[in-house]
């Protein structure tokens, strides 16, 4: 089955649209209606565009207002009077002549940026599977026969352990079946690989910044088949500050507590400072 080109930057069929953020803009609601109209056709193109977030056409080229107007079907004129209420408005930015939105673009970059070092992260993770997975078979070969026998080890993408330490991860484990199900069809290579893990990273942090009851959390299934939906985080989510401790013995404070009442994991390690720890347990006593 041969695969579909595309000159688009990422193949991802939607985009987050923030209703919110688009009625409150105040920018963009000082334009006309008309504006407004076009500016939606606008960032439907720059998602479709080979540089993601800039108005480009599939060649990479600059898609100018003649066009625009092909593509609309409206005059010249009431173009070229569209595009400059919404640069005027300060809607888009220009870089070079070429038209693009910040927000896309900033997305696009982030998601870029993630996905690099996933990628660099995986094959660090694979190479050192295959190294261990060698290293085995010497020695089970050396044990068997006294002959060390190196077998072939593939590159080949192990659905079944990936999925395991994925479903380990997720906050609610109902419908595994058919969550292995969406795994199977949608990650087939190491990059998906890096990309589902981001996109679980960015749900949970959502989960986190939210406080999502747990009732309101996607079924393990449903999540599964819309994982892509989280590749790119929504801008205005943060990670919550984990709450920190003071630590009893070196005043640092830690978000992590040992089992000693009020001594910090980085002295709890720490094999100069059991005496301190045994004198503070003595004085709890």
């Amino acid at each position: 089955m041969k695969t579909k080109k595309t000159s688009r930057q990422d193949d991802r069929p939607a985009i987050l649209f923030f209703c919110q953020d688009w009625l409150a803009s105040s920018d963009l609601m000082s334009c006309s209606l008309a504006a407004q109209g076009l500016w939606i056709k606008m960032l439907c193109w720059m998602a479709q565009s080979p540089r993601k977030g800039y108005l480009l056409t599939s060649a990479g080229n600059k898609m100018d207002s003649k066009t625009i107007t092909k593509l609309c079907g409206e005059d010249a004129g009431v173009i070229d009077a569209l595009i400059g209420e919404l640069v005027a408005a300060g809607v888009p930015s220009v870089s070079e002549g070429i038209v693009y939105c910040r927000r896309m673009k900033k997305e696009a970059d982030l998601t870029m940026n993630r996905v690099q070092a996933g990628r660099l992260g995986m094959e660090k993770r694979w190479h050192n599977k295959r190294r261990d997975k060698k290293n085995n078979k010497q020695i089970t070969g050396s044990a068997d026969s006294g002959i060390t026998t190196l077998g072939l080890v593939t590159s080949s993408f192990d659905v079944e352990s990936s999925f395991d330490s994925l479903w380990q991860q997720y906050p609610k484990k109902d419908g595994r079946i058919e969550a292995l199900r969406h795994f199977r069809a949608s990650v087939k290579t190491p990059e998906d690989f890096a990309l589902i893990e981001l996109a679980l990273v960015n749900y949970k942090v959502l989960i986190e910044a939210d406080r999502v009851e747990r009732k309101f959390i996607k079924n393990g299934s449903t999540w599964f088949y819309g994982w892509r939906d989280w590749i790119t985080p929504p801008v205005d989510i943060k990670p919550t500050a984990p709450r920190m401790f003071p630590c009893r013995v070196c005043g640092k404070e830690s978000p992590n507590l040992s089992p000693v009442k009020g001594v910090g994991m980085c002295c709890y390690l720490d094999k100069g400072k059991q005496g301190e720890i045994a004198k503070l347990q003595g004085e709890g006593a």
